[in-house]
């Protein structure tokens, strides 16, 4: 017995000696899940000085259901319009005399603030030192960027879609579908599309791959892993994007809402109702 008991200690004294030491990744892996958040907050903070900014100069009605409320506070309060005002109204919205490359990325920049917005809240988890402290930081930052790269594509292909529609004059000034029945359409396959099975189906799999990546210690191809991640959230949140084209492109009740319900998505730890069609 005491000859068992030693061999036991000693064995627990070797594993404990090779157990390896993960908290200087907590360092490295820290330092990026603070940047993701600043990337968050900054995208936020210049959604909300531009509602602001349009609210001052009385003319956030135009982008958006529920925009103008935004205008009724700014009467209540006595702001006045002013020329940074102005300024920042000309950061918003591209004008009509740009040449097709700049207003290209002038709109581009727009969806990809959009998307820090909106989308990096929902994958916050991956930077998480509880669930990421084997994980080197290469590997993250690889990660993050083949995740960045996918939407950034998306963000490109909605810049391009929506100086089409402008150019065609589908869109309003305040980046509004001219045709009520056509927006109408876009928000009601955007709230149709989760609750079918295709929508189901591809949500579950997002979810899936991002509870992978969680608690994977070690991540094979990581920037690709991340546009894999990346492009698996574009299929299930694609159609919510675009309903923004209803909503307005610039309306930032719409992007709290869809955000919050794209957290909540994120959160889900199991869909019953789609384990069964996929196999999974």
């Amino acid at each position: 017995m005491q000859l068992a008991s030693k061999e036991n200690s000693k064995k627990q004294q070797v594993a404990g000696a090779r157990a390896p030491d993960y908290s200087r990744f907590h360092l490295k892996i820290d330092w990026l899940r603070e940047l993701m958040t600043g990337i968050i907050i900054t995208a936020w903070v210049v959604l909300a000085v531009q509602t602001i900014v349009l609210s001052m100069e009385g003319a956030s009605a135009a982008y958006g259901a529920g925009m103008g409320l935004f205008d009724a506070l700014n009467l209540q309060l006595g702001r006045a319009a002013d020329g940074f005002g102005a300024f920042v109204l000309s950061l918003c919205a591209p004008a009509q005399t740009l040449s097709f490359p700049l207003a290209l990325m002038h709109t581009f920049l727009m969806w990809q603030l959009m998307v820090f917005a909106m989308m990096l809240p929902g994958v916050m988890s991956i930077f998480d030192p509880a669930k990421s402290q084997s994980k080197p930081k290469s590997q993250m930052v690889l990660l993050s960027l083949g995740f960045v790269l996918a939407w950034s594509v998306f963000s490109l292909i909605a810049a391009g879609l929506q100086l089409t529609l402008q150019h065609f004059g589908h869109l309003t000034d305040g980046f509004v579908l001219q045709d009520w029945r056509l927006g109408l359409a876009v928000i009601c396959f955007a709230v149709y599309y989760p609750l079918s099975l295709s929508g189901r189906r591809d949500l579950h799999h997002c979810n899936v791959l991002l509870r992978k990546l969680n608690h994977s210690q070690i991540i094979d191809h990581p920037f690709f892993e991340g546009m894999h991640l990346g492009k698996k959230c574009i299929r299930c949140c694609w159609p919510m994007m675009l309903a923004m084209f209803g909503f307005g492109v610039m309306n930032i009740l719409a992007m709290g809402v869809f955000t919050l319900l794209l957290i909540y998505q994120r959160r889900q730890k199991q869909l019953p109702a789609v384990n069964a069609p996929i196999g999974v």
